[in-house]
């Protein structure tokens, strides 16, 4: 019939929009070498912005575009200006914003479950894993200066936010909400999880995803959506930039452009001498207030999952609204069978186990 119809053909936009992502980032990946040259006498602040620049553009701005193109024939109601308004009634903005710990409790459990499958398999196959190391979220690699510091933040914190969002609980939702809320809120995380190219991430950002896909349904609202998936993001930049600070990276440059001190006149040599005695009271400033931010974490994952467990049965009581829409409706199977097995999801599923597999190697 005609719904079926219409998510066949909307189940194939999503595998197309998701390959072009993939497929932009890896001919990106093969072009690096040339990308480098083009900054190439750079200062290194200078050089890091474009770079973070260029991955917007590659990253967001470009796979986006592609999917408005995409999904060009689909109404979205009221404008995407209307997602960004808060929701008329101010009690779900405010349990929304309040279930923050709990939504981060789901996120960290869900990771942490999915590090100790790791654990046990990789320990199964004879090999070490570093558990506390991979809880890490956010990469390895470490700012090395302020600047880039703050580069990191915006991009964690406020940047990937607000693109993901539009792009997941904006664009795509508008074209599944026809066919149901329950399907709407489980296959964009879905996509969600995909769309972060790692393995190890899937797995809580597809939780992660159905919680923020709930609050899309509850507040209809990009803009809450984007405030939560914002704090979430905020408290893995605040870690990193503080392990970086507490871990001296900010202070290689000066000790690295310092002259040879037998050199130095006596005037500076005491100013050097303070300097130094300067950067040592910011290190033991940063590693304290790195162990308090530690202790805050560890705080609020324990406060997290225990408020996560807590809604655990009311779960059951949630009842959703049917989209208004003419469409005939479907089977909750029909529509999964329609969406898992269009074609170019396997295409996805391929790049799934091939993220794997090279997570393994």
């Amino acid at each position: 019939n005609e719904t079926e119809r219409l998510l066949k053909q909307t189940a194939l936009n999503c595998g197309l929009f998701m390959s072009f992502y993939f497929a932009v980032g890896w001919l990106v990946d093969i072009n690096t070498e040339s990308i480098t040259k083009l900054t190439n006498g750079l200062s290194g602040d200078l050089k890091y912005g474009l770079s973070i620049l260029l991955s917007i553009v590659w990253t967001y701005i470009v796979p986006i575009g592609f999917t408005l193109f995409v999904f060009s024939d689909v109404k979205r109601d009221g404008g995407a200006r209307s997602w960004y308004k808060p929701p008329r009634n101010h009690k779900n903005f405010a349990k929304a914003i309040g279930n923050f710990p709990a939504m981060y409790g789901l996120g960290m459990a869900t990771n942490i479950l999915t590090l100790l499958g790791f654990y046990v398999v990789l320990r199964l196959l004879g090999d070490s894993f570093d558990f506390l190391n991979q809880i890490n979220t956010t990469g390895h690699a470490l700012p090395a200066t302020p600047s880039t510091a703050v580069l990191i933040f915006l991009m964690y914190a406020i940047i990937a936010p607000f693109f993901e969002e539009f792009w997941l609980r904006g664009l795509v939702w508008n074209a599944l909400k026809p066919f149901g809320v329950v399907f709407s809120i489980f296959s964009t995380a879905l996509l969600f999880g995909i769309l972060h190219g790692n393995i190890r991430q899937f797995f809580y950002t597809f939780a992660l995803g159905v919680a923020l896909g709930y609050v899309r349904y509850v507040c209809n609202s990009v803009l809450v959506t984007t405030i939560l998936h914002a704090m979430f993001n905020s408290v893995a930049a605040i870690a990193l930039l503080l392990t970086a600070a507490s871990s001296g990276a900010f202070q290689q440059d000066y000790l690295n452009d310092s002259a040879d001190i037998s050199t130095l006149s006596p005037e500076e040599l005491e100013a050097y001498s303070n300097e130094i005695a300067r950067q040592d009271e910011l290190h033991k400033l940063f590693t304290s207030l790195t162990n308090l931010f530690t202790v805050f974490i560890l705080i609020l994952m324990v406060v997290g999952i225990a408020a996560f467990l807590r809604k655990i049965p009311q779960l059951k009581k949630i009842k959703f609204a049917q989209p208004e829409t003419t469409l005939e409706p479907l089977r909750e199977k029909t529509k999964w069978r329609i969406f898992l097995t269009s074609p170019l999801m396997f295409v996805l599923y391929a790049i799934i186990i091939g993220l794997a597999v090279y997570a393994y190697v």
